[in-house]
């Protein structure tokens, strides 16, 4: 399946093929729902957007929307990550060494992907895991939870909300909400 095409800025026609990661389609009901919502805007229109480099997601983001004749055709919520070949690097390596290997597909979820790593290392060669180990990795996965969604608030939604492209301008302008920040990550 290819991504939605739009047009550049000076009208010409640009159509690389993409990678559909996710798409969400509305029924008519739900499309309906929306006109009503936006006091019916969107009526008998036909509307094409395009948003090219989200920021604040890992890799490379894009937003397409196309309704026609008020109602939506099409919307996509593209996220693309450049290949890394993790699945190469762990090719003959022994066991022992694919969890810390996989540790690194992430540096915010690194507990995750060492987890997965070992449950399935340990599914291949039917280990079984005792009830410590297990709350133990849940444990694990708790705080890794708790850091992720103490870095996203404090360094994705804070500056939105506090008017500031990223964290840094915040030092001049809330000193105490960086610190606190920095602190809790």
């Amino acid at each position: 399946m290819q991504g939605i095409s739009g047009r550049s800025q000076d009208g010409s026609r640009k159509g690389r093929p993409q990678e559909v990661r996710r798409l969400l389609r509305r029924d008519d009901e739900e499309v309906q729902h929306v006109q009503l919502q936006e006091g019916g805007d969107l009526m008998g229109r036909d509307i094409d957007i395009e948003v090219r480099h989200l920021t604040r997601v890992e890799g490379h983001g894009n937003i397409y929307l196309n309704a026609r004749s008020g109602k939506v055709e099409k919307v996509l919520w593209e996220v693309d990550e450049a290949p890394r070949f993790f699945e190469a690097m762990v090719r003959g390596k022994s066991y022992h060494q694919l969890s810390h290997i996989t540790s690194r597909i992430c540096g915010i979820c690194s507990i995750s992907h060492s987890l997965a790593s070992l449950k399935a290392t340990e599914a291949a060669m039917g280990v079984e895991i005792s009830k410590q180990t297990e709350l133990l990795r849940r444990l694990a996965l708790y705080g890794e939870n708790l850091q992720s969604h103490t870095l996203h608030v404090g360094y994705l939604v804070a500056p939105d909300l506090l008017g500031a492209g990223s964290v840094i301008p915040l030092v001049k302008t809330a000193k105490e909400a960086v610190v606190k920040i920095v602190g809790l990550h």
